[in-house]
């Protein structure tokens, strides 16, 4: 395993210089589990998504295989001389080489997809790839040079070997430079524009009818939505095709109007947006189907079977990212809807008479919160220092840049005040300053557009720090929605009393991760710019489901409100 699939990665690593409050968000494991049925676990869960990854990618090379016989098919096809072409078409299909060499082209294929979903793809895959990111540049490259071949192979294939044109060697040199500049393009922008992150499906739907829908063109599915890149590659891989002709061979441009070479063109683009799309939808599809685990079992058993050690409790344990995200799916799963495996959270163990799967689901749950929650505590202790220290540059230092800053601005406003003054006298004045403002505001707008683009390079060389990644906010959500359905439940389910002792330290809890977001989303515009404040969404999100949460908790509870303090109550009036 790689390092970011085997780790569970630690959201607020290398902030501990600025803040007070030091990093530590490793995951506490609620029960200790050993090293050795950690090891075993691993193993069959990861040799679980290598079938899953080997699956997806062979159906998607199948696929792609059907693709490259209809773009082999349609190669030499030509509207000027169809029967001559067609006889061509049909010569190939009983010919060896031509099903050997389609059989090379969707083992390429197989290659690239397997290596995107073991390599590339991950649940904590950033938005888009990163040029900076070796594995990201080392898939772009394979992807290229796969495609090349592929390229090369199809004209293989559909080379008549009887031909004697005189302008056979020209035209296959127009089409290879044309493929050459489209596959980069192509290539480029499907890795550096499409999402690789592995989520679940939240639906109902089966596994068939999910297939099916990405099957059916839509106005909403990949096929209609990839339309647009595919044309703008079209029109740039067109662009640098006669631009290079236009210096290598001017005449070669007389190609780019063979029919059968821009059916090609078409085809090319468009088979490579829609094959990897089509495929990164259904592996995220095949791999992240979810699995039910083995809830703990409520006796105490000394030498368990290697399927009871499998259990929920012992896979989130492990320290894969993905085994959390399974464990914590499977979670929220039996809070929502498995009833016979939520009757197994709230017995009691035998013997002893102990919740300890309540207590084990329960800090799973508060855990990921907590960690999540410490990672806004440091980004606030940030908010708070930077203030303190513009506050003290602003008052305290007279030589700061921020006091010189607040003279100048008052000299400027006492400056246009006296020249306010003396255009009511002479006219003129008035104009000229009209027209040195509105130059000092294009001067400005011209500032700020190449302050923007040496930002944007910036970020690009040292990527800004981020504070909540998504794979950590989705975890938080799952989390919130699992404590609280299971809660929720209890009310009717829960006939030994495991969950209502814990209701008022769990709303505290969601209380405190509701405050410190409060304040982040508030604040976050005084953080320097090294940090990467574009979450919006992420704690929008966050918010609702914990304001909805606390709620849907308290409802039924409403007596419990006299137990919290008054700060605490206020909140909570607030939020209802």
């Amino acid at each position: 395993m790689f390092p970011h699939e085997h780790q569970f990665r630690e959201p607020f690593q290398g902030y501990g210089e600025e803040s007070p409050k030091k990093n530590n968000l490793n995951f506490k494991t609620a029960n200790p589990t050993s090293n050795t049925i950690r090891a075993k676990i691993e193993l069959w869960f990861h040799s679980l998504l290598l079938k899953r990854k080997l699956v997806a990618s062979i159906g998607i090379a199948f696929i792609a295989s059907i693709t490259l016989f209809i773009q082999t098919v349609i190669t030499e096809f030509n509207l000027f001389k169809p029967f001559a072409s067609l006889e061509q078409i049909f010569s190939n299909f009983f010919t060896f080489s031509f099903w050997f060499i389609l059989a090379i082209q969707a083992t390429i294929i197989f290659g690239l997809l397997f290596a995107m979903s073991h390599l590339v793809m991950s649940v904590n895959a950033p938005d888009t790839l990163r040029i900076d990111d070796g594995i990201s540049l080392i898939f772009c490259i394979s992807l290229i040079v796969g495609e090349c071949l592929n390229v090369f192979f199809t004209f293989l294939n559909a080379q008549d070997y009887q031909s004697k044109q005189d302008d056979g060697d020209e035209l296959a040199s127009a089409r290879f430079t044309y493929h050459f500049f489209a596959l980069v393009i192509v290539c480029t922008n499907f890795v550096f524009s499409t999402n690789f992150r592995y989520s679940f499906v939240d639906d109902d739907m089966l596994f068939q009818n999910v297939i099916i829908s990405i099957l059916i063109p839509s106005k909403n599915s990949i096929y209609t939505y990839k339309y647009q890149d595919a044309f703008k590659s079209f029109k740039r891989a067109t662009l640098l095709w006669l631009f290079y002709h236009v210096i290598v061979d001017f005449w070669s441009i007389k190609y780019l109007f063979n029919t059968g070479l821009l059916i090609y063109i078409v085809m090319l683009i468009y088979r490579i947006h829609l094959v990897y799309n089509f495929g990164v939808e259904v592996i995220n599809l095949i791999v992240m189907q979810p699995y039910k685990f083995e809830m703990p079992s409520i006796y105490n058993i000394t030498e368990p079977s290697e399927r009871q050690s499998r259990h929920i409790v012992n896979v989130f344990n492990c320290s894969d990212l993905m085994m959390k995200f399974f464990a914590l799916y499977d979670i929220r799963f039996i809070a929502e809807k498995d009833y016979k495996r939520r009757c197994e959270i709230f017995h009691l163990s035998i013997p002893g008479n102990y919740p300890r799967n309540w207590n084990s689901i329960r800090n799973i749950c508060l855990e990921i919160i907590n960690s999540v929650n410490m990672a806004i505590g440091n980004a606030n202790d940030i908010i708070h220092t930077t203030k303190m220290r513009d506050a003290a540059h602003l008052y305290g230092d007279p030589s700061s840049r921020f006091r010189q800053t607040m003279e100048l601005r008052d000299f400027r406003n006492l400056s246009d005040v006296r020249s306010r003054q003396r255009t009511s006298v002479r006219g003129e004045r008035f104009l000229d300053s009209n027209d040195s403002r509105m130059y000092e505001n294009y001067h400005e707008k011209k500032l700020d557009r190449l302050n923007g683009i040496t930002e944007n390079i910036k970020n690009f060389v040292i990527p800004p720090k981020k504070f909540i990644f998504p794979a950590d906010s989705v975890l938080a959500l799952y989390a919130v929605e699992s404590i609280t359905n299971i809660v929720s439940h209890s009310v009717e389910e829960d006939e030994f009393g495991s969950v209502q002792s814990d209701i008022v330290y769990i709303v505290r809890e969601l209380l405190k991760f509701y405050e410190s977001l409060k304040k982040y989303s508030n604040n976050k515009h005084i953080l320097p710019s090294k940090y990467d404040t574009n979450d919006d969404e992420i704690v929008r999100n966050l918010q609702t489901t914990l304001q909805n949460s606390i709620i849907k908790i308290l409802s039924p509870f409403m007596n419990l409100i006299e137990n919290f303090s008054v700060e605490e109550q206020e909140v909570i009036q607030q939020l209802f």
